[in-house]
């Protein structure tokens, strides 16, 4: 026993003190016990008891928890979403038993694989059992089999890829025995194309060196059955992002033939588009532009995969990642039909691509502001006239969420009062002329509202002056963010950003770590105009 203090979720709490009312023991065990002993947070609680599935279901059925017998055959229902096994000893091979059982702790922990696996936490005393030495060999990082390693490798050959993924994980080393076991018998025979993906995926993921666990299932030979008839390309990197890592390791097969390799080896759609994808990279050339950039819209890689794929291969995507399509149909002269309509679209596109700089050198300018409800803070009201001669007096709130009827027309007369009332929208307007008089600058104003129209018609009878509205029809700040990064990505270097809401300033900063060459200034504007935000406005429109 040694105690270990561990955090339990309210739901399983409530159903350990059900089942220890009725009598019976209820244990946390296996992963959710030994990442509690390397410090982490456990993501998930297995649970086991020695109740037998049908105390289980009326225990449950007495304290009114939800219930699912989809494994009550092998021992396990699921009790308000949680798995609970009945202690048991399997009778069969493979990770499906022919039938189970029941049996006492000892049984249970004797059909384990693994010793750091086989760990029981008692809820009430907040101790571990540990009956097979599994808390020294984590201290030592050691991988043990529960009993004799060949033995539990028999019954489920899947069992040696998760030694490997475990000894991956914590960086340790094999039991002699353990290690004599998978070098006796280096076969997977009967484990499914889809399992040996699974936990290949996990290991990737969870491995401390990708590297040094590709070079130990290359030395006990268990690379060509997890990666059957695929070129693996050396030296390994250290790379846990598994779609990145794998790309880079079977970057020397054609991408027609890899596809259906994947496809055969139980890859998802996606899997197999954002691998083949990356790999493509290292043929990318300019004239190809058009093509590549469809078959990145077929992919769900972030810009950053792609850019750090790039590198490994030696290609820079930073011009590409930043590079949109933009030539249409209705771009194409009309002397051009048929077929070559899509080779002139393509050319176009490779024109541009080949002709356009980078975002870095372009140098042009864009100055937001997205305080329109600083702007027409005010008791104004839009007036929608119906058909039927009535007239609805509309808040600029309401009128953001107002669904127009047949026959509506809108009356914005009470916007005439903004230019004196209050003060601040009319330094607010001089504010923006200044930056307006400012010539390769791009002054724009958002507006998550339908307020485009007043706005932008209020500018030009009082200013003369022709602004840019843009209505996103959002005030979420990932939405304000997005639509800068889109300009950054057109080739805007320098962003100075105004607005009234912490949360849109504090969107708009996070893209500065992303973009260090690109120079944003953001200012959190309150509603009153001072000499500090003249300073700013001065100093940001030169």
């Amino acid at each position: 026993m040694s105690n270990l203090k561990l955090n339990i979720p309210s739901d399983i709490v409530k159903i350990h003190r059900a089942f220890k009312t009725s009598g019976k023991k209820l244990y946390v065990v296996g992963g959710a016990v030994r990442d509690a002993i390397l410090g982490k947070s456990p993501k998930d609680f297995d649970l086991a008891t020695d109740a037998k599935p049908d105390e289980v279901l009326k225990i449950a059925k007495d304290n009114n928890f939800s219930t699912a017998e989809v494994g009550k055959a092998f021992g396990v229902v699921i009790v308000n979403g949680n798995e609970i096994a009945t202690f048991r000893k399997d009778i069969g091979k493979g990770r499906r038993p022919t039938s189970v059982d029941y049996t006492d702790i000892e049984g249970d922990v004797r059909r384990r694989d693994l010793t750091v696996n086989a760990l029981f936490y008692d809820m009430d005393k907040k101790e571990i059992v540990d009956l097979v030495g599994g808390i020294e060999d984590l201290k030592k990082n050691k991988i043990r089999t529960v009993g004799d390693a060949a033995a539990r490798f028999d019954e489920d050959p899947l069992r040696k890829l998760r030694a490997l993924r475990f000894q991956a994980r914590l960086g340790g080393t094999f039991d002699k025995d353990l290690l004599s076991a998978l070098q006796k018998d280096p076969t997977l025979n009967g484990v499914s194309s889809e399992r040996i993906r699974d936990e290949f995926i996990k290991s990737i993921k969870s491995a401390k060196s990708t590297k040094s666990y590709m070079e130990l299932i290359d030395k006990i030979g268990f690379t060509s059955l997890i990666l059957p008839n695929l070129k693996i390309t050396k030296p390994y990197i250290n790379e846990n992002d598994y779609i990145i890592f794998i790309s880079s390791i079977l970057r020397s097969n054609p991408v027609s033939y890899l596809l259906k390799q994947l496809n055969k080896l139980t890859y998802s759609n996606e899997e197999r588009s954002n691998i083949t994808f990356l790999v493509s990279i290292q043929h990318f050339k300019p004239e190809l532009v058009f093509d590549y950039k469809k078959f990145q819209n077929k992919t769900t890689l972030s810009d950053e995969q792609i850019i750090k794929f790039g590198k490994i291969v030696g290609v820079d995507m930073k011009k590409f990642i930043n590079f949109n399509l933009s030539v249409s149909g209705k771009d194409v002269p009309q002397d051009i039909k048929g077929a070559n309509i899509g080779i002139w679209i393509k050319n176009k596109e490779k024109e541009k691509y080949l002709n356009e700089n980078s975002y870095i050198s372009e140098g042009k300018i864009l100055r937001v502001f997205d305080f329109d409800d600083t702007l027409v803070k005010t008791d104004s009201y839009i007036y929608v006239k119906h058909n039927d001669g009535s007239e609805t007096k509309l808040s600029p709130a309401d009128y953001a969420t107002y669904k127009t009827k047949a026959g509506d027309s809108f009356d914005f007369r009470d916007f005439n009062k903004l230019l004196n009332n209050p003060k601040v929208i009319k330094n607010n307007f001089e504010l923006l002329q200044k930056m307006l008089n400012n010539p390769n600058k791009k002054v724009t104003i958002l507006t998550a509202r339908k307020l485009a129209y007043p706005i932008r018609k209020y500018f030009k009878d009082e200013f003369g002056m022709d602004v840019y509205v843009v209505a996103l029809g959002s005030n979420n700040p990932k939405d304000k963010a997005d639509w800068i990064e889109k300009h950054i990505k057109k080739g805007y270097t320098s962003i100075a950003f105004a607005d009234d809401s912490k949360k849109n300033i504090d969107a708009v900063n996070a893209l500065k770590s992303k973009y260090p060459n690109v120079e944003i200034k953001t200012k959190w504007v309150t509603e009153s105009v001072d000499d500090k935000i003249q300073h700013y406005v001065d100093k940001i429109i030169h």
